[in-house]
């Protein structure tokens, strides 16, 4: 999946089972043009390389184009 994902890594938050707030590092993988099969394919990997109960998956549909004037 190398050839079409960009990621970087943030610092993420979310709150225990006592609600306590907790940092924790957080990997940010953007792809682009990539079917939902093949991202959830991904994301079972990622669960179990980082040993993970879930991740979160955010899908939207752009349209870019590039544009110089009239």
């Amino acid at each position: 999946a190398d050839e079409y994902i960009n990621h970087k890594k943030v610092h993420g938050y979310w709150k225990d089972a006592d609600g306590n707030p907790t940092k924790e590092n957080t990997l940010v993988c953007v792809f682009v043009g990539t079917d939902k099969q093949t991202v959830r394919i991904i994301a079972d990997e990622v669960i179990d390389a980082l040993n993970q109960n879930a991740v979160l998956i955010v899908s939207e549909e752009n349209n870019a184009e590039f544009y110089s004037g009239i």
